[in-house]
Formats: structure tokens, C-alpha cells, sequence
């Protein structure tokens, strides 16, 4: 079956698939109904479901990589709570004893080289995710300072750091890369081994998108060089602030820059093509689940009056673990980070 069949059938199975796969592990592992409240059996459900997802966005790409790298996120969480692996090891061996009695040949074929190389990777790597606030770096102290700021949810102190900053002659554009960029890869850290809280993590990010927003009179005083960037982040993907630092640097950059942010349908985003004229089309995805939906957009896109035209480049965490994974959704490019995504859009714009 070809793996976009296949992934549409995993999504509409996902329940049976997840209910299957709940039911044999606990079949198999009666101790576990000992040994786990009625919350972690819950949150066991959920995990599978996890799984899932993520493994739909897999076969459908072709990208062993995205499941194992989800897989070893998992684990360093694991790790970090004081957690053996084991657990999920079993749980992802029922998930393919479900799937192989589902989809048999199918499985052999497009599923299961995705499912061992992520229990090889599992078995063989040892995970730890260093510090994105390195020693060496330019403004790696001011970063600390800010981080330490928001993370005791003084969002004036850190204001006042970044104002300051900017007085003292740093660059927009090295606050932006070194502070903001680095900071918020450093609060997805934090955040990835349990050493702060989702409220934590939304307030910083909230407070970092409000001081930005304070460095405008800044930004938006570059001359214009004629070139229009339409940047949206895909479907139900909320995380938006990587996509704005990447316009503010555009802008910065000369180039005029017209952001829909979250939630936007996808009519209203081909509208919106039309109506500013857009040379390129940017479009985020931090989660990998919702990498379907990026091709989904842009198929959708160039099927249309004016997209078939448009330059389109793609960003975000998925698309930096599978550096191919921009072809497959039918983009015309990608960037790893917002430096890069600046001088990608001059190249593209160079070739539309």
C-alpha cells in the first residue's frame, strides 16, 4: 500500500489500534495492574495514542528518524524522572504485534523497519540534551540572566535587561539569535526533563513575544526591498514564537513581512496570498504530528489560482530531525533557524 494509504488507514484506526494494543499489554504484563493507579493506567492509553501519532507522521513520510527521535524524547524524560525504559520498550513491541496482525504484508514492508530502527536507537543511545545556554558564546551571560529572570516570572526585569542591551549597542539581531532564540531551545529543555512546568513554559514564552514587541520601533524602521513573505503556522500548531522571531529577523532583514500566526484556515490563507501579492509563503510546524498537515496546506495550495507560483519554504523541530522531510511535504526549501530562513527567502525570491 502506498504510505500515504497506509498513514490515512493507521489515523482512522488509531482507536482500535490503541484499545488492541492497551488490551495485550496488559494481558501480557498482569503486573502492571498491580503496580500502576488507576491514573497511570489512563495515562498508559494516552501514551499508546502517543504513539501512534507519531508513527502515522512516520510511514507517511517515509522518515524512520521522526518515530526514533520521538521515542528518545521519550526516554530522556523517562530518565529524568528516575524511570527505567522498559516499560515502553514493551509497550511499543505490543504496538507492533497489533499493527502486524492488522495490516500483515503492510506491515512488514512500510511499518515495521520504522518501529525496530526506533527500538535499535532505544537500545543503543544514550540520551542527554545539553545545554542550548553554552559558555563561549557572545551573550550567553545576558541569556542566563534573562532566563533566570522569567523563570521567577519577573518579565520587567527582564525587559529592562533586553532595553538595556540594546542601549549599550548590541545588535537587534544578535538579542534576537543569542538571547530569544537560544533561551526559548533552552525552555523546551528545561521543560523536556521535568525541571519546569507548562505554566512555567507559557508564561516565558507569553513574556519573551510582549519584550520583543518592544524592540518594533527598531525592527520596522529598514527600508523595504520589495519582497513579501506570508508567514502561518499550519492547522492546530500554537506554537508561535519561533515563526515570529523569524519575521521580526525578516523584517530586520528588508524584507515586508505579513503574519497570520496560529489557527488560520487554509481558505484565509490563500486569500491572503492573493490579496498581499505574496512572492514567498513561510509556513511552521513545531510538532511533528502535524507534519500531514503542512502537505495537506500546501497540496491544497497548488491546486489553486496563485499557488501554483508562490515560493513556499517550511521551518520548525521536525523538519530540522529529517533535513529531507521539506520534499516530501512539496516545499521549495527549509530553514533551521531563523538566520537561515532570512537568507533562504532571498534566495527564493531570487528564483520566482
Amino acid at each position: 500500500m502506498e504510505s500515504t494509504l497506509l498513514s490515512q488507514k493507521i489515523k482512522t484506526d488509531r482507536e482500535l489500534i490503541a484499545t488492541n494494543t492497551f488490551e495485550l499489554q496488559m494481558a501480557k504484563m498482569p503486573e502492571l495492574m498491580k503496580r500502576y493507579s488507576a491514573r497511570q493506567l489512563d495515562k498508559t492509553q494516552q501514551d499508546i495514542r502517543y504513539h501512534i501519532q507519531f508513527l502515522i507522521e512516520a510511514v507517511s513520510a517515509k522518515s524512520p528518524v521522526l518515530f526514533a527521535n520521538y521515542l528518545l524524547w521519550l526516554k530522556e524524560i523517562l530518565d529524568n524522572l528516575g524511570l527505567p525504559p522498559e516499560d515502553l520498550k514493551m509497550s511499543i513491541h505490543y504496538l507492533a504485534d497489533t499493527l502486524r496482525g492488522l495490516y500483515c504484508a503492510d506491515y512488514e514492508q512500510d511499518i515495521a523497519p520504522i518501529i525496530n530502527d526506533g527500538l535499535q536507537k532505544l537500545e543503543i543511545t544514550e540520551v542527554h540534551t545539553e545545554t542550548f545556554l553554552k559558555a563561549g558564546l557572545a551573550h550567553t551571560e545576558l541569556a542566563k540572566r534573562y532566563l533566570a529572570a522569567l523563570l521567577t516570572g519577573d518579565r520587567h526585569q527582564a525587559n529592562e535587561m533586553i532595553q538595556a542591551a540594546v542601549k549599550s549597542g548590541i545588535p537587534i539581531k544578535e538579542i534576537y539569535l543569542q538571547v530569544f532564540q537560544n533561551t526559548q531551545y533552552e525552555i523546551g529543555r528545561l521543560w523536556q526533563i521535568d525541571q519546569i512546568t507548562v505554566a512555567q513554559e507559557h508564561y516565558c514564552t507569553a513574556a519573551s513575544q510582549f519584550i520583543m514587541a518592544q524592540l518594533y520601533p527598531y525592527i520596522f524602521t529598514v527600508p523595504n526591498q520589495g519582497i513579501t513573505v506570508l508567514a502561518t503556522c499550519v492547522g492546530k500548531e500554537l506554537h508561535e514564537i519561533g515563526l515570529r522571531m523569524v519575521t521580526d529577523l525578516m523584517e530586520l532583514s528588508g524584507l515586508n513581512t505579513y503574519y497570520l500566526g496560529a489557527n488560520v484556515p487554509t481558505a484565509s490563507i490563500i486569500s491572503a496570498i492573493n490579496q498581499e501579492q505574496a512572492d514567498i509563503l513561510a509556513i511552521s510546524a513545531t510538532m511533528t504530528f502535524h507534519v500531514s498537515e503542512v502537505k495537506a496546506l500546501i497540496d491544497q495550495i497548488r491546486t489553486v489560482e496563485g499557488g501554483q507560483d508562490i515560493k513556499i519554504m517550511v521551518g520548525g523541530y521536525p523538519f530540522n530531525i529529517d533535513g529531507n522531510l521539506w520534499k516530501h511535504v512539496g516545499a521549495d526549501g527549509y530553514a533551521a533557524d531563523s538566520e537561515t530562513a532570512v537568507l533562504l527567502a532571498y534566495d527564493l525570491a531570487k528564483r520566482s
